[in-house]
């Protein structure tokens, strides 16, 4: 099912904008398109051995400190995960990772984390698993996207 069926389904209201292939933040910003919604960081990550994976998402103003995030999920060290990573565990390409990216999730290590700014924004804007296009939603519809993909996952304070 693609991402639109599932928010559909799920009586997720959202507005598709469609744009040049975004890999980015700052695509955003230089290709002078304004988004509505909270804008994301979707930074996917790994632990020392690979045992363990973690999608975070948070504002794409706040500053990605992994320190305290390993220090959050008690991990001793937390790096990058390849582009091989991103395909075999979330089904994206680099670009297109974002919170929608855990509909596709079926390892049972990989966790979602998501800030608690995002959790608390009025609405909020992802990738569909594409870089070309992206949905607004209302943020209070996160936890029943993420129940309904069967992903683990967190809220925090980064």
């Amino acid at each position: 099912m693609s991402v639109h069926q599932v928010l559909d389904k799920l009586g997720v209201e959202y507005r598709k904008i469609e744009h040049p292939p975004f890999l980015t933040c700052q695509d955003v910003v230089d290709y002078g398109i304004h988004r509505e919604g909270l804008q994301c960081k979707n930074l996917f990550v790994r632990n020392k051995d690979k045992s363990k994976f973690y999608l975070v998402i948070l504002p794409a103003a706040k500053r990605a400190d992994l320190k305290v995030v390993q220090e959050l999920l008690w991990e001793t060290r937390l790096s990058f995960a390849s582009e091989e990573d991103l395909a075999q565990k979330l089904g994206v390409c680099r670009g297109a990772t974002s919170l929608l990216s855990a509909m596709n999730i079926k390892d049972s290590n990989v966790t979602v984390i998501v800030d608690g700014e995002v959790m608390r924004a009025e609405s909020v804007a992802f990738h569909p698993n594409v870089n070309t296009e992206t949905l607004v939603f209302a943020a209070g519809a996160i936890p029943k996207i993420l129940n309904y993909s069967g992903a683990g996952w967190k809220e925090v304070e980064l």
